[in-house]
């Protein structure tokens, strides 16, 4: 009417707790881009007797939108709403309601299905329900909002900058800490993916720091020897300054795999670890090399030592999806942070799937909704790899990797890709295969252009499904996979290694024994014999030796 007052806002939303996260990811930010005024129950102070927030809700707004679901047809409150708005609006002269339905729902009251509500059960039905009211209110439906940075760090482990991201292990953390107060040793153990490295690295280390106590941060590698020895002289150091040292050892299960389980290797590190007894041991290992732990010197240091490490799951995995986002204004629909708790939950080494697949998702944002339709759009058909994917996880890790491969500018950068994943891969018997970390003059052959090797290597560096430690390109430089879960969860690279691991390991017998030839003076001594020659003159004449590319200056 002539001369009434305006309404204070254009829109009350009107929803029930369960779609908050709808209403405040998507609705809520899509009409303030547009530019509309909205109030919820929220905008009006808790004290205040609930029929009265209701009638100063639909008072004061122009329009009232039911946001309508299950849950908001079982709500008898919000059922109300719909009433007082419509004996409002018969006082007003005005038809103020606007259901609009965001999930496929029974037994709607007949007041509202005679109102014919809004489609919105899509994200692409939601997005048209939105244009609508907005036009409706006088104002065009704007763009998409900015899309804030990915909180998720993808197949990569947390490291130390991460610290205020890691959740979920709140516990954990502070029963390493509470050991390592009482304890000069402490082990954490668990399955490889579950978060060990992540813990330690974006949890404890950070409490160490700001304890006063400085980490003393190695991993064996290839060459523990090399490694303990600069750990060695770092530790060394900063006793002479009189700073209170932890020496962390992550991956300490690489003294029994990547040097081959040789006894200078676990010497190395168990001297490391028994030099100074006033300093402090944190380790990490994976679970299925125990037997390997219970048979060496080891032992006595870590078994009543341990910290043990299951995989995120329940409560502590949906928190550590759902929290990273709200803390970046982002909400996550219920129905995908559930899906993809059930679908971690019946996958070992889970944790990096599902932040691999958080950072896919992200582009799929809408507003600040992710919506479960995009976690459906990940599923690959059958016949990209001749079988269906049993769970998005999966599919994003292949997608990534796949992404990557094909980006490569040419066959040779392919190839040459091809061979570092392999090369990468530590094959162990009777278990899953583990990393196998490398310098880059391990990774590669006299034949390589070596620009095309360094671009490529920089290229699968930048897509994160590499690592480099020590500046990448330099001679000590190390190459590592990002996560092992990528050797389990990447459909291509199991082929490779299938297809490649008999070349493959016959290569590193080959070139371990040119090294050991070298290191007994390059004579006589340790040649091979007639028989183990004419074998390898064999492989290096048949296809093997050339599609496996070696190198007389690559080592394993």
């Amino acid at each position: 009417m002539a001369g009434e007052a305006r309404p204070d806002h254009d829109v009350f939303v009107s929803h029930a707790p369960q779609d908050r996260d709808w209403v405040e990811g998507l609705l809520l930010p899509a009409l303030t881009a547009s530019d509309i005024s909205w109030c919820t129950l929220d905008s009006f102070p808790l004290g205040m007797p609930e029929l009265e927030r209701l009638s100063r809700a639909i008072e004061s707004s122009a329009r009232v939108v039911l946001v309508i679901s299950p849950a908001h047809v079982a709500d008898r409150a919000l059922q109300l709403v719909s009433l007082m708005a419509q004996h409002f609006g018969s006082e007003q002269l005005t038809w103020p309601l606007v259901p609009m339905m965001i999930h496929p729902t029974d037994n709607l009251p007949l007041r509202l299905r005679l109102l014919t509500p809004l489609d919105a059960t899509t994200t692409d039905a939601a997005r048209t329900a939105i244009a609508r009211l907005c036009e409706a209110a006088g104002h065009p439906l704007s763009a998409e909002v900015a899309i804030p940075p990915c909180p998720y760090p993808g197949m990569q482990p947390y490291t130390e900058d991460d610290a205020g991201r890691l959740h979920g292990r709140a516990e954990e953390v502070e029963a390493t800490l509470a050991h390592l107060r009482l304890n000069p040793r402490c082990l954490v153990i668990g399955a490889s993916g579950c978060g060990k490295s992540s813990l330690v690295h974006a949890g404890v280390v950070p409490a160490l720091r700001a304890a006063g106590r400085v980490p003393v941060l190695t991993r064996p590698g290839s060459d523990p020897p090399a490694t303990a020895r600069e750990a060695m002289e770092e530790v060394t150091t900063l006793l002479a300054d009189g700073r209170p040292v932890v020496l962390v050892i992550d991956q300490l299960e690489e003294v029994f795999t990547a040097a081959g389980a040789d006894r200078a290797a676990i010497d190395a590190y168990r001297e490391l670890v028994t030099a100074h007894r006033d300093v402090a041991v944190l380790a990490t290992m994976r679970a299925d090399f125990y037997p390997q732990l219970m048979a060496s010197r080891w032992w006595e240091d870590f078994r009543d030592h341990r910290i043990e490490v299951v995989p995120l799951s329940g409560a502590a995995l949906r928190g550590a999806i759902v929290t990273p986002a709200e803390e970046v204004g982002v909400h996550i629909e219920t129905a995908l942070v559930e899906r993809l708790t059930e679908d971690a939950d019946r996958q070992p080494g889970s944790l990096p799937f599902v932040q691999e697949t958080l950072v896919l998702l992200w582009d799929r944002i809408e507003y600040r909704f992710l919506p479960m339709s995009a976690y459906e759009a990940l599923v690959l058909p059958r016949s990209q790899y001749g079988e269906r994917p049993r769970t998005g996880l999966q599919v994003a890790m292949a997608n990534r990797a796949d992404a990557a491969m094909a980006a490569l500018p040419s066959d040779d950068a392919r190839r040459i890709a091809r061979r570092v994943f392999v090369r990468l891969v530590q094959f162990v018997d009777g278990r899953e295969d583990v990393r196998r970390q490398q310098a880059v003059d391990a990774l590669t052959s006299s034949d390589d252009d070596p620009r095309v090797f360094a671009d490529t290597l920089s290229r699968l560096v930048g897509s994160h499904l590499l690592t480099s430690t020590g500046g990448q390109g330099a001679s000590s430089a190390r190459i590592d996979l990002s996560h092992e879960a990528l050797i389990v969860g990447w459909p291509a690279l199991r082929q490779w290694l299938d297809r490649r691991r008999t070349a493959e390991t016959r290569r590193r017998e080959l070139a371990a024994a040119a090294i050991a030839w070298q290191r007994l003076g390059a004579t006589s001594g340790g040649l091979l014999d007639d028989v183990e020659l004419r074998e390898a003159e064999r492989w290096r004449a048949g296809s093997d030796a050339v599609n496996s590319a070696s190198s007389r200056r690559s080592t394993c």
